[in-house]
This record gives C-alpha cells, sequence and structure tokens, in this order.
C-alpha cells in the first residue's frame, strides 16, 4: 500500500513539474510594438520606456515646429504600421 502511494506521489510531482515547466518554455516570444511620435522628445521617451521590444518612428525633425509639419502621405503609412 505504502509503495502504491509513494507511487502515485511521485507520478503527481512530476506531473506538477512539467505542467510549471512546459508552458514557459511553449510562449511564442512577445510581438514588437511599433510607435509614431510627432517630436524627436517623445521619441526618446518611447524608446526608452519599451528598449528592445520596441520599434519608434517620429515625424517632424528636432528642428521643426510639430504644429506646422505638412502631412505626407508616408506618414500615414507609418500611422497605419503603429
Amino acid at each position: 500500500m505504502k509503495r502504491i502511494l509513494k507511487a502515485g506521489l511521485a507520478g503527481i510531482a512530476v506531473a506538477a513539474m512539467l505542467s510549471i515547466a512546459l508552458p514557459a518554455a511553449a510562449l511564442p516570444p512577445k510581438p514588437q510594438l511599433f510607435v509614431v511620435t510627432s517630436t524627436t522628445d517623445l521619441h526618446d521617451i518611447a524608446h526608452s520606456v519599451g528598449g528592445a521590444r520596441t520599434e519608434v518612428i517620429h515625424i517632424s525633425e528636432g528642428y521643426q515646429d510639430p504644429h506646422f509639419v505638412e502631412a505626407k502621405p508616408s506618414f500615414v503609412l507609418r500611422l497605419r504600421k503603429a
């Protein structure tokens, strides 16, 4: 009776260890986050927060006023990707 109990507990222990270890290994990598910012300052902040998991693009350059940047079709494509 004790042998059966020990074998059953060992089986449960192995099953518990496998159930903990396997899902972590089977998780797919998290997708990269695309961020579009209006200024280079916000670009730096988003890149600092997101790190390697983000791809950050800025629309205006540092010398431009973001309120007066003319819209381009390429901006729409960038925003659509984000």
